[in-house]
């Protein structure tokens, strides 16, 4: 799976990181136990990733440290995962669309950030996304 990325700024000023590629399969997104095999900057999601369910995701950079995310799916179109910090200080999200090209599935991955604490976002940004740079 080759991934292009995109590093910019949508409306408003929220720094967005997205990546694209053309897939076989649309179940692999679900799969929590096969993400370190296509996405390099996520080494292990706990728990079912699934609509309504929430995930534990660890970051290449993030250490031992894990993310509490919220999943919202629509299946074999879209899945959110989202997350925040208390007070606002900072929203997460990341978007996974899918779109169906007769047998092929084109993979769309993005990220937005949000909030006063976007900036160290952006600072890290080209590290914290090595699945991205691919």
């Amino acid at each position: 799976m080759t991934l292009r990325l995109h590093v910019g700024s949508g409306k408003q000023s929220l720094p967005t990181f997205s990546a694209s590629a053309y897939v076989r399969s649309r179940r692999f997104i679900t799969d929590a136990g096969n993400y370190p095999v296509w996405d390099s900057g996520i080494p292990e999601v706990i728990g079912e990733v699934g609509h309504g369910r929430r995930i534990r995701v660890r970051t290449r950079d993030g250490g031992k440290r894990t993310f509490s995310l919220r999943v919202c799916q629509i299946p074999g179109q879209l899945m959110t995962w989202t997350g925040r910090l208390p007070l606002g200080l900072l929203q997460v999200e990341r978007a996974f669309t899918l779109t169906d090209y007769t047998g092929i599935t084109h993979l769309r991955v993005k990220d937005t950030v949000h909030g006063p604490l976007q900036g160290l976002v952006r600072k890290t940004a080209p590290g914290s996304h090595p699945a991205l740079s691919g």
